[in-house]
């Protein structure tokens, strides 16, 4: 278990918009290790894993990009049907509440998934 930042940019409603952010990152050879979007009014919010936390950072500050940046924690679980879902009843159990999820790597039978949650110390008690 390891903990990671996850960062959430909203970005109008512009075409390039997206690809600029990644190009960002990509100048700067800051690898996207998990990216999820969604759909929100006027736009879309972009949540990214990198590997490259500091300079992420920075990188959007320089560039004036808004962004919200929040602990997550990873997880690895056995990559077979019925893990995900034995985890999620655990959490549940516990009112953990699953805010975002990503598959960061699957790999020699086991998958890497990282959690934003709303109870970051039950999930870590869970965890460990």
């Amino acid at each position: 278990m390891i903990f990671v930042r996850q960062f959430e940019i909203d970005i109008k409603n512009r075409t390039h918009a997206l690809a600029e952010v990644c190009d960002i990152l990509a100048r700067l050879n800051i690898n996207i290790k998990g990216v999820a979007t969604e759909a929100t009014k006027g736009g879309v919010r972009v949540k990214l894993v990198t590997d490259d936390e500091n300079n992420t950072r920075e990188a959007l500050k320089g560039r004036n990009i808004e962004f919200r940046e929040f602990e997550i924690i990873s997880a690895k679980l056995p990559d077979r049907p019925g893990e995900l879902a034995r985890l999620s009843k655990a959490m549940a159990n516990l009112n953990i509440g699953v805010e975002s999820i990503f598959l960061m790597h699957k790999e020699n039978g086991f998958a890497e998934l990282a959690m934003k949650v709303d109870n970051l110390n039950e999930a870590r008690k869970l965890l460990e």
